[in-house]
């Protein structure tokens, strides 16, 4: 149950990051250029890799505020 619970949390993780990619114009830097092969999930999982490339933390979608743990993306 744990892993199933890691796995959905990691997936959910990566489609919010493709998301953001789309939302912030950055899927020329991360897709095709004449047409649109990647899924959202793959995009998120792309920004992760450009930013470890690049020494830097993906962001996280949880962030602890006043002892309660929020999360700090918007659906």
């Amino acid at each position: 149950d744990r892993l199933l619970l890691v796995l959905v949390l990691a997936v959910w993780w990566l489609t919010m990051l493709g998301q953001r990619v789309i939302k912030d114009g950055l899927r020329a830097w991360f897709d095709r250029h004449d047409r649109r092969d990647l899924s959202v999930v793959r995009l998120g999982r792309r920004r992760v890799g450009w930013l470890l490339d690049r020494e830097q933390l993906p962001p996280l979608p949880f962030v602890q505020r006043a002892g309660k743990w929020t999360c700090r993306w918007v659906f």
